[in-house]
């Protein structure tokens, strides 16, 4: 063979055989590459490249070969054989990572890995003049929740021409776009086109590169590849070009559209990426999850299957299991995963996969462990969710690669905020991630370079890239909030262990978590509760983390603590989480977390008994009286001792406003075990802590007792006149539930005077107020003293309505026994008097049993005459033994009872049921 003219690059033989591999026929001679008979765009160089290739099928072929066979090694680097490399995997749909023509051999060249066979007939070309109206596919899979969204995206396309679908990994852009573009094919004279740009190489495409990916995609002669050229082809056209998964070529994307939409008037572009390409004219359209199941729905196969996840979910595993269909004893499981997967199409659709072993129970109890860090692996549902359509690219065939590939695109410092970031429940504010996740004081060998305006470059970059959400609030006096979906965050904490940084970012949550919480703690009796809620609610989520973490593990939190700068003492470490219990103590009151709030006084009890802390010892003791005073929590008598603790020990330390507050849960407290005197002397003591300088929000607290002490002497005139000014005060102070609670005392103030029927107004109006805020549950003694106002009043058609709400709030909050007197003047406004007795020896058992304080002197009352219009209608003795019989109900029986939906039971003459 003759060496080439000087100049001139070396050829494959000119009569060499066309060469077939899979749907592509490559005619070297004729320097063609078709596809199915249609011919496919390629720069000379990358067919001769090809053509070596391929002549070698199975064969390593070193950079060094190429060179010399391809360039003929004019001036040109390795670097070129590369990018040439990407654009044939362009053209050829070839996945570097997963290649099935051009495999690379690291550092040594390229190998074609696809069967060829030689001499094989050229296909017929297409007949001239047949014009191809795009190449975008028929939707494949079924789409589903994304009606609203296929409908934004024509609606924002038709008052822009670029149009970006943002969202992270799995979310289903792909499948959004592809959808939309079918859907509007016909609208388009010169076609739908998609470009797909996953297969590039980041860091070897070019602006050129992907020039000639378009002319090839749009099927365009080889020549027109270039900026002037292709503008002047596509300018007449009027056509839209979907540009699939373009997140790591942003910037040479964006040289390449600038020119063409100015050039192409009529050329419409939308593009899918996990980040904005920040263009002129951009118009962003964010996919959010699919549409998740409201909580109150688990039983409710309507509310259930109108969830868009749950729709996919079961659709998914009823293609792998025909006939399947949602059993109500799977609805509770299959909401919890929806929820667990955040709606992520991706997630739940390799979850569907694993149905068929585990089973729907299996999989929620998987992932909710995955959920309780410190008593499960954050890890486990990236190890289940692995079993991807073997169609699909690569990158979507399991949870973790999907999300590898967004996380491959950070730079280091992203890097190291996204992975701390993962520490976080439910979200967090600027401040607390600067706090937790930037190196002024973390020692991690990292170098002091993540500071608060790194930190806050970073979280922005991570909301351009989809990974974090930003969530502002609707009051602009609370944070902005950033949210990570947990598939996210547990491949987060994934990456934050293998970076060996797990205990001391854990270390710097728990303690910035503690501060937001003493913080607010400071605040919690002296602004309005359902502002300091709006502020405070939201880092619940990080409380439970931060407070599961210091209960889990000692030892950990010790080696946490010894790499932390400054090194905490030896009792900071060991108070941590009686410290976090104690700074969140108005939370699990005011929040209706009291079940939980006991259950971690009880957590840390023994640790409150020991300490060294005065002020925490105080803490734990005013936490316990808060939450026995206004959620029942604990017996009156254990919450008052748990107050007049309270109030010694912050005297003692100088405290004075919280020896305000522990002195009035200690007067509330005495009113409930019924002692005259410790009343007496709660409130001289009120009085002598009482400053002139306090605010209004703070000095109520003695307004209140000294305006109860009227009520309990008698003088129910001044308390109706207290209890209307102090509504109307509360009112201009802003204090809403405040309000409430005024409101609950004017209801017993007019029901004092004898005036019911406003007292039921004011209980109507109020309780309206409540029910539109999701606040039932909170004010149980409210919706208790209403509903048994009620049913006395002798309505017991509205009774039945206010019970039937009423019954399934006091439940969520622990204090369903509130309207035991209720129900049992149900069943007697009813005419019911046999079953209203039972109810009454039912509400006596339970009382007894429960060891609560008296009753409420209303409720007390309604108690007092229920029991003799018994006696008056039933006769003394009848009704004496019905009670008895009562006794031996269960809760779930006399509630059955008091709505007259279980047959009143037969009793034995000793008053028990028959079996």
């Amino acid at each position: 063979m003759m060496p080439p003219p000087d100049g001139a690059a070396p050829r494959p033989p000119a009569r060499q055989p066309a060469l077939r591999f899979g749907a592509f026929v490559l005619d070297a001679a004729q320097a063609r590459l078709t596809r199915d008979g249609q011919p496919l765009a390629l720069r000379p160089k990358a067919l001769e490249l090809l053509a070596v290739l391929a002549d070698r099928p199975g064969e390593l072929v070193t950079k060094d070969e190429l060179l010399d066979a391809v360039w003929g090694r004019r001036f040109i680097t390795e670097g070129v054989v590369k990018s040439t490399v990407a654009e044939l995997r362009v053209v050829l749909g070839d996945d570097p990572k997963a290649p099935q023509w051009i495999e690379t051999v690291p550092r040594r060249g390229y190998r074609f890995a696809g069967h060829v066979e030689a001499d094989a007939p050229l296909p017929a070309a297409a007949p001239p003049g047949a014009p191809v109206r795009g190449n975008a596919p028929d939707a494949f899979a079924t789409l589903v929740g994304r009606e609203a969204d296929l409908a934004a995206l024509a609606s924002l396309l038709a008052a822009s021409r670029l149009l970006t679908l943002a969202g992270p990994s799995g979310i289903g852009k792909t499948s959004l776009a592809l959808a939309f573009a079918a859907s509007v094919r016909g609208a388009w004279p010169d076609g739908v086109w998609c470009v797909e740009l996953a297969p590039l190489a980041a860091e070897t495409t070019t602006v050129a590169g992907l020039f000639a990916v378009f002319a090839q995609a749009l099927r365009l002669d080889a020549a027109i590849a270039g900026e002037a050229a292709l503008g002047r082809a596509l300018q007449p056209l009027q056509l839209l070009i979907v540009v699939d998964n373009a997140e790591h070529v942003l910037a040479p994307l964006a040289a390449v559209l600038a020119p063409l939409l100015v050039q192409a008037p009529l050329l419409r572009v939308v593009v899918t990426s996990q980040e904005p390409l920040r263009m002129a004219g951009e118009q962003v359209y964010r996919l959010a999850p699919l549409a998740l199941p409201p909580s109150a729905a688990d039983g409710d196969p309507e509310s259930l299957l109108a969830s868009a996840a749950v729709q996919l979910f079961v659709e998914r595993v009823a293609a792998r299991q025909p006939g399947f269909r949602l059993a109500p004893q799977q609805q509770a499981a299959v909401a919890a995963i929806c929820r667990a997967l955040d709606g992520l199409p991706l997630a739940l659709e390799l979850a569907a996969a694993r149905v068929q072993l585990l089973g729907v129970q299996g999989i929620a109890k998987m992932l909710l462990g995955d959920e309780e860090e410190g008593a499960g692996d954050a890890g486990t549902r990236l190890r289940l969710l692995t079993q991807g359509a073997r169609d699909a690219v690569p990158r979507q065939r399991t949870l973790r690669d999907a999300l590898a590939w967004s996380h491959d695109l950070l730079d280091a410092p992203q890097r190291r905020v996204f992975r701390r970031l993962g520490v976080f429940r439910g979200g967090f504010t600027l401040a607390l991630a600067q706090a937790v996740v930037g190196e002024a004081d973390l020692d991690l060998g990292m170098g002091l370079d993540l500071d608060d305006w790194a930190v806050m470059e970073a979280v922005q970059a991570l909301v351009e890239k989809s990974l974090l959400v930003a969530v502002p609030h609707l009051d602009p006096a609370v944070p902005l909030r950033f949210m990570m979906l947990e598939s996210l965050r547990s491949f987060a904490l994934e990456r934050l262990a293998e970076a060996g940084e797990t205990a001391a970012v854990r270390w710097r949550h728990l303690q910035a978590v503690l501060g937001h919480w003493r913080r607010a703690d400071a605040r919690s009796v002296s602004d309005p509760a359902l502002t300091w809620l709006a502020l405070h609610r939201p880092e619940v989520d990080n409380l439970r983390a931060a407070l599961r973490w210091a209960l889990a593990d000692d030892a950990a939190l010790a080696r946490a603590a010894a790499v932390a700068t400054p090194a905490p003492s030896s009792p900071m470490v060991a108070d941590a989480a009686l410290a976090l219990v104690v700074a969140a103590g108005s939370v699990w009151h005011r929040a209706g977390l009291a079940n939980e709030g006991r259950e971690a006084c009880e957590r840390v009890r023994a640790r409150a008994a020991v300490t060294g802390d005065g002020g925490l010892r105080g803490g734990f003791d005013l936490t316990l009286a808060a939450l026995g005073c206004y959620a029942n929590a604990y017996p009156p008598a254990e919450a008052l001792a748990a107050a007049q603790a309270a109030a010694l020990a912050f005297e003692a330390g100088g405290d004075r406003v919280r020896a305000y507050f522990a002195t009035y849960l200690a007067y509330q407290m005495n009113i409930r075990v019924r002692s005259l005197e410790g009343r007496a002397a709660s409130l001289a003591r009120l009085e002598a802590l009482d400053e002139p300088g306090w605010g209004e929000m703070l000095t109520r607290y003695l307004r209140h007792a000294r305006a109860y002490e009227d009520r309990l002497s008698g003088r129910a005139e001044a308390y109706l006149a207290f209890c209307r000014d102090e509504r109307a005060r509360c009112a201009r102070l802003g204090a809403v539930a405040e309000g409430w609670s005024a409101a609950h005392g004017l209801m017993l103030a007019e029901h004092d005077q004898g005036n019911v029927a406003a007292a039921l107004l004011t209980g109507r109006e109020v309780l309206a107020e409540i029910r539109a805020a999701g606040r039932l549950g909170q004010h149980g003694a409210l919706l208790a003293l209403w509903a048994t106002m009620l049913a006395q009043s002798g309505a017991p058609a509205e009774a039945r309505v206010a019970l039937a709400e009423a019954l399934p709030a006091l439940r969520s909050a622990g204090t369903p026994w509130m309207l035991q007197v209720a129900l049992a003047w149900l069943a007697a406004s009813e005419a019911r008097e046999e079953d209203a007795a039972r109810l009454a020896g039912w509400h006596e058992a339970g009382r007894r049993e429960r060891r609560v304080g008296e009753a409420g002197s209303t409720i007390a009352g309604a108690l007092h005459a229920l029991h003799a219009l018994l006696h008056e209608r039933l006769g003394a003795a009848a009704s004496k033994r019905l009670q008895a019989g009562g006794a031996g109900l269960d809760d779930g029986a006399a509630e059955r009872l008091a709505f007259g939906t279980e047959p009143s039971p037969a009793f034995t003459k000793a008053g028990r049921r028959k079996a």
